[in-house]
């Protein structure tokens, strides 16, 4: 997988789309807090872990990782 720019610039994206992701990861876990249905919490990570798992592979795979999972 490869971002189409310089390696330096691959490697500023594949680090920034890293942050994003941990950004979301901040949002989940504060929103665990609230006072809701836990079937609701449930519901919510089902729907943002799979959305954020190609992000953090395709950033892993750009900054040199390998392919441990056979994708």
């Amino acid at each position: 997988m490869n971002y189409g720019g310089t390696l330096e610039e691959n490697k500023e994206c594949a680090l920034e789309d890293i942050a994003l992701q941990v950004d979301r990861i901040d949002n989940l876990l504060a929103s665990m807090s609230m006072p809701i249905d836990n079937s609701i919490h449930v519901e919510a990570l089902k729907e943002a872990l799979p959305e954020m798992k190609g992000p953090l592979i395709q950033a892993y795979f750009e900054l040199g990782g390998v392919d441990v999972w056979g994708i």
